[in-house]
């Protein structure tokens, strides 16, 4: 798709602040994180795999089965940075169109940031639900409150049920 019809743009508006922070090095000082897991259900779970020379988490589903970005040329998804952010969840009622869809409270909780092969554990909140407002972004902070600073690249944002389990290896 070269020319990129429909897509978000990727330019921001006058006065934009990311709600994210960098650093140059925003790798953590935590616990070892070469492989990660996160269970989605019962029958889908996405792994991270660390790889030391590019210093990026090699994406895989489905157990290892790699996932792979069509739009480039099917190269296997690589990501500096991973968020995972597990949330109340519950099934939509049959009442409720589409049925059997998921339904999270995303109003905040505890995490894990993962990058440069460790861990460690934040605290996230998306402001809307203190705001009121909707477009209010996610907030991120280590456990002392501070703004979480993050490695520069790309990052993959998890969202499983807060009972479903997450392995560090």
């Amino acid at each position: 798709m070269a020319d990129h019809e429909g897509l978000v743009p990727v330019t921001h508006s006058e006065g934009y602040v990311s709600p994210f922070h960098f650093a140059e090095d925003g790798t953590p000082e935590g616990e070892a994180a070469s492989k990660v897991t996160v269970s989605f259900s019962g029958y889908k779970e996405t792994s991270f795999v660390y790889d030391e020379a590019s210093g990026t988490y090699k994406v895989f589903f489905f157990g290892d089965m790699a996932y792979v970005d069509e739009a480039a040329d099917g190269a296997q998804v690589e990501v500096t940075n991973i968020l995972i952010l597990p949330a109340p969840q519950s099934t939509k009622p049959a009442s409720e169109a589409p049925k059997g869809n998921q339904r999270y409270d995303l109003s905040g909780g505890t995490g894990y940031y993962v990058s440069g092969g460790k861990y460690i554990e934040i605290n996230w909140q998306k402001a809307y639900y203190a705001t009121g407002d909707f477009t209010a972004p996610l907030v991120l902070t280590n456990t002392v409150g501070s703004p979480l600073e993050m490695n520069v690249g790309s990052t993959y944002i998890c969202i499983p049920g807060n009972t479903r389990p997450i392995t560090f290896e």
